[in-house]
């Protein structure tokens, strides 16, 4: 189940991301119309789902590097398989971290491209 539930976080993070920010950026409750509150509604929902999901991925895997042993990382390579996939196992717990670090690297990119286009000079 954790699998194929993290299957689809890493892979849509960053669309759904992209999408519920642009479509937050982009709202204006000048019209009330009751398809812009749903749309700012379901962006913020989307938002923080995402932040959450992140956070908690980074809870795991810090509470792993916390007691690294052969019986952790079986255990949470068989629960959590897709944040290690393609990737070598290593004693010193940084490579868990890979995936994670890569979602919130999106998340500052996404949130530059997003935020500053106004300021190309910057």
């Amino acid at each position: 189940m954790w699998g194929q539930s993290l299957s689809l976080l890493l892979s849509q993070f960053t669309p759904l991301f992209l999408c519920s920010i642009i479509n937050f950026t982009y709202i204006r409750f000048q019209k009330s119309e009751k398809v812009i509150y749903t749309s700012a509604i379901f962006s913020i929902a989307v938002l923080v789902s995402l932040g959450s999901a992140l956070i908690a991925i980074f809870i795991k895997v810090f509470k792993l590097s916390k007691s690294l042993n052969d019986k952790t990382i079986k255990e949470f390579n068989g629960k959590f398989f897709k944040l290690t996939e393609g990737l070598k196992f290593a004693k010193n717990g940084l490579v868990y971290y890979w995936k994670p670090m890569t979602l919130l690297r999106w998340v500052f990119t996404l949130l530059i491209l997003l935020f500053l286009n106004e300021y190309p000079t910057l």
